[in-house]
Parts: C-alpha cells; structure tokens; sequence
C-alpha cells in the first residue's frame, strides 16, 4: 500500500500491514451475521484516506464506494485501489448539501485533515462537498456506512438521511471526546432518536499522538492486545475510532449470530 511517510496511519501500516488492523477484523467478526447481505451490498468509506478500510472492507461487499476530500490523499487512494475492481473513489467531502468547503491539513496526520469554518487560510484548501443521498442510486442497497471524518459526522449523517430511513445500514463511526456535549455527541442523538444501538471496542492501549502511537506498535508487536466488541446501554464520552451502530430492526440477526 503507498502511504505518507511518517504519517500516523502510514506508520502502522508499514509495521502491522494495516491501520487498525485487530478493530477491522473484531468488528467483521462481530458482524458476521450480515456477511451474507453484505456480498450483495454496497458500502460507503467517507474519510477514505489512502485506502486502507476500503481495501480491507472490499473482500466482504459487493462495491465500496470510498470517499476522500484531500486531492492527494485521493491520488494515493486511486493508486492503491486501483487493483480492487469493486472499489469506486470519489474525490469529495460528505456534507448535508452540495458546497465547497474548507479542509485544514495535519501535515503529522493527513488522515486528521479536518473541515473547519475558522481558518486563516494557512496550510488550508477548498474542496467540494456534497451528500450520500446525491452520491448514491436509489435503487442501491447500502448496507454499511463508515465515518471517519473529523467532526464532520452530524453534516454527513444528515446529508444520508434518505439512505437511513430506506436502508437501516449498519454506521461505523468515529466519535472523539471533544465532540461530546454533556452526556453524548450530535452525531449519537442523531443515531440514538432513529433507533440505533451502540456497540464498542474495547481494548487497553490506545494512542493518538505519533510518538506515544510507535511506543504503543511495539508494545503490540511484543505482547499483542485483547481486543472486544460489546454493547453500550449509553456511550460515556471518550474517543472511539470505530463505534458500530446498528438499527433496532437488525438486533435480532445480531443476537442469533
């Protein structure tokens, strides 16, 4: 896989072969129940980066269409896409409606660029953002949507709304703890009050700046780590990169795996 040099993501990458390498194959594991849906379906990767959940996540569905916003980001997404023929990149930013948006980079973490309406303008581009909704066919069962886009989540979500009410897909999400207000973040509520639950990764170790994250790569490599997946009756604040929600509708399929 090309990868940024000395970039957050592209450091684990180099070292463990994926980013979050255990959480993607815990939470499949978890979802095993909706493989067979799955095979048939199409998933949308929103906050792609260069690629790396969507290559992993193109095994189980039929299409991924992977989104990112950054043109070089998306240059390295095509690039390592370009052998997995059911993976569509798209060169856009996930919003609730079609604009053109600022993107602030993290020169230390490409992956953390983030949407912002405060910027002076430095280290800074304009890109195009536009819903799911426009983004995918009606007649398309979209049974898995991934967020990972640096608080952008709410904008995107509501930008699918159609999606969710026609499909119920199953919403991977990132939450940081600066995101929550009070007991749970926009994006939970927003979720929550649609009939969603919430179910968490649980694990010992985890790290968000580069130097404490290559401390955390050898402790792995040495010692591994446990890793589970169980169900939040509420979501206490706090940063989770991979939180799974899934409508009510498919609890039962979820119980009887």
């Amino acid at each position: 896989m090309i990868i940024y040099a000395n970039d957050f993501v592209g450091n684990e990458i180099t070292a463990l072969g994926y980013y979050e390498s255990e959480e993607l194959n815990v939470t499949m594991s978890f979802l095993a129940p909706f493989h067979e849906r799955f095979l048939k379906s199409t998933a949308i990767d929103a906050g792609a980066n260069i690629g790396n959940h969507s290559i992993f996540f193109s095994r189980y569905f039929e299409k991924i269409i992977a989104i990112e916003p950054h043109p070089t980001t998306f240059s390295l997404l095509s690039l390592n896409s370009r052998f997995h023929s059911n993976i569509i990149p798209k060169n856009l930013a996930c919003s609730s409606s079609e604009a053109t948006l600022e993107l602030v980079e993290d020169q230390a973490n490409m992956g953390a660029s983030k949407i912002s309406n405060i910027s002076d303008g430095t280290g800074s581009i304009n890109i195009n953002a536009k819903p799911i909704d426009s983004i995918i066919d009606e007649t398309e069962d979209v049974s898995m949507i991934k967020l990972d886009i640096e608080g952008h989540e709410l904008e995107a979500l509501w930008g699918s709304l159609k999606c969710i009410e026609r499909h119920r897909p199953i919403i991977i999400i990132e939450q940081r703890e600066d995101d929550f207000t009070e007991n749970e973040t926009p994006a939970i509520t927003f979720l929550r009050t649609r009939g969603y639950h919430f179910f968490a990764h649980k694990k010992g170790v985890h790290a968000r700046s580069s130097i404490t994250h290559g401390f955390q790569i050898i402790f792995e490599l040495i010692f591994g780590r446990t890793h589970r997946v169980s169900e939040c009756r509420s979501v206490s604040k706090g940063f989770y990169p991979m939180l799974i929600a899934i409508h009510q509708e498919h609890i039962i399929e979820l119980n009887n795996r």
